[in-house]
């Protein structure tokens, strides 16, 4: 490769910031690095990330359940926390108007940013 100087004009044209790819070492396809999990150091992309898990999970029930239950624990007071704050503002966003009542997965259910 020549360093950057002994390109000449031609290293003008190039532009500053191409989108970077990866392939996915489950489906073979090349994405942007925005489909990876972990700023893309995962191997497989999001979607194959996602089906993977699901399948470790339905066959490893009994496995992840103890991971589950061993996590809750161990940070149980960081999880009681969120769950303060988030009940916190939805009460502050429902007394505003701006967070639904009642419905869900229909429009208005989520805040407004």
């Amino acid at each position: 490769m020549k360093p950057a100087g002994a390109l000449g004009n031609a290293a003008m044209h190039l532009p500053l910031a191409t989108p970077r790819t990866k392939r996915c070492r489950a489906c073979k396809r090349a994405r942007p690095l925005s489909f990876f999990w972990r700023e893309g150091r995962d191997t497989r992309c999001k979607v194959c990330r996602t089906l993977y898990m699901r399948h470790w999970i339905a066959t490893h029930r009994e496995s992840f359940d103890a991971w589950q239950r061993a996590y809750k624990e161990r940070n149980r007071d960081q999880i009681r926390e969120y769950h303060r704050e988030y009940q916190r503002r939805r009460r502050a966003l429902i007394r505003a108007g701006k967070w639904k009542v009642g419905s869900r997965r229909g429009p208005g259910t989520r805040p407004q940013a």
